[in-house]
């Protein structure tokens, strides 16, 4: 509510994209409206566009540029059927369409980052500080890089690492996970465990359920795991 408040607020006072035209009694009936629309088309694009894997920087990018495509119309059919204001032209549409377009990659960019970046990262009394777990010792990785994720392959469990690499270690994912104490973490399905200080927030999609990591990868939770997750305080 203030995110739509203070945009509108913002934009009444502003008028961008061409709107100073409007009176600021139009502006007044307009701007709540659109900023309303674009903050629910925005959350049901965020949570249909599926995960980039590491390439978080591009889903976010490819969300504002849907977003773009598919606000101009509503612009369109609100400002010109809606509230019968003044007709776009052809050349208006083409130029905000532009303008759209640039401004809404670069909100949701930022939007990308930002919600990332909630995830609590080990500080200097946590994890990163104390005494690295016993599966480091099977790793090639060396230097400050923690373990966001495990994922059981068969006999193997592949051990994913906040630099963006992985490494294939011949074990089972309960002793993994034996090896890996004191980082606090999870299980979410019977073959993923995830660190919960790099868990961004659940996401429900097409009836699943997922955790978004804090690289942009969605782990799967399943039925058995799901309560545990929530009193973990990640809800869907």
């Amino acid at each position: 509510m203030s995110i739509w408040l203070i945009a509108c607020c913002v934009l009444m006072v502003s008028a961008p994209f061409g709107t100073s035209f409007l009176s600021f009694g139009q502006r007044l009936l307009y701007w709540p409206i659109m900023v309303g629309a674009a903050l629910v088309l925005s959350g049901i694009l965020r949570s249909v566009i599926p995960s980039f894997g590491t390439l978080t920087v591009l889903r976010d990018a490819v969300i504002g540029a849907v977003f773009a495509l598919c606000f101009v119309p509503v612009i369109w059919i609100m400002t010109e059927f809606v509230l019968r204001f003044s007709p776009l032209t052809r050349d208006d549409l083409v130029v905000l369409l532009r303008d759209i377009t640039v401004f809404s990659i670069a909100v949701s960019i930022v939007r990308g980052r930002l919600e990332r970046r909630r995830a609590p990262l080990p500080t200097e009394e946590g994890p990163a500080s104390a005494e690295k777990p016993r599966l480091f010792e099977r790793l090639e990785a060396s230097g400050n890089v923690q373990i966001m994720r495990l994922v059981a392959n068969d006999h193997y469990v592949e051990v994913v690492l906040d630099n963006g690499n992985s490494e294939r270690l011949l074990l089972r994912l309960r002793d993994a996970v034996a090896e890996i104490e004191p980082v606090e973490g999870l299980y979410t399905h019977r073959s993923h465990w995830v660190c919960r200080a790099f868990v961004v927030r659940g996401r429900r999609m097409e009836g699943r359920d997922f955790i978004e990591m804090a690289d942009g990868a969605l782990v799967p939770v399943s039925r058995t795991f799901k309560a545990k997750v929530i009193e973990n305080g990640i809800t869907f």
